[in-house]
């Protein structure tokens, strides 16, 4: 589930990658290999672009819920009244608003408007804080 061959095909060539100069020590940059997506790390020392592998697009917590696909399916725990804990997952795409998303779960499963922060907080320590 990697990049489809319309996206890699407007990645760089690797085979031109001598002419595109990295902008800081570390940086990744993805190629086009033989219509593979390839990630790269620059490498300021040797001026050059160190292939790091295949990019596949496979993520860990990457899943489907309620018939969609999204980048991250994440178990959240709610504390019910009266004890307990109910188990629920929740869906989030990189890049979108992690407040929007839990606004949503919040309204999806009729839960205390008081977990938003702590929702939204938790979708941006366990995706990566991709999102505005």
């Amino acid at each position: 589930n990697g990049p489809s061959a319309e996206e890699i095909a407007k990645l760089p060539q690797w085979e031109m990658n001598a002419l595109t100069q990295g902008r800081s020590e570390g940086q990744v940059q993805v190629f086009n290999k033989s219509g593979k997506a390839i990630a790269a790390q620059w490498s300021a020392a040797s001026r050059t672009w160190i292939e790091v592998g295949e990019v596949t697009g496979t993520n860990a917590n990457a899943g489907t819920l309620n018939g969609e696909q999204y980048d991250h399916v994440l178990p959240i725990e709610i504390d019910v009244p009266g004890g307990g804990i109910q188990k629920l997952q929740i869906g989030y795409n990189n890049g979108e608003n992690p407040f929007v998303t839990a606004q949503k779960f919040i309204d999806d499963n009729m839960l205390d408007q008081g977990y938003l922060a702590q929702i939204a907080d938790y979708i941006r320590q366990r995706a990566g804080d991709s999102g505005p």
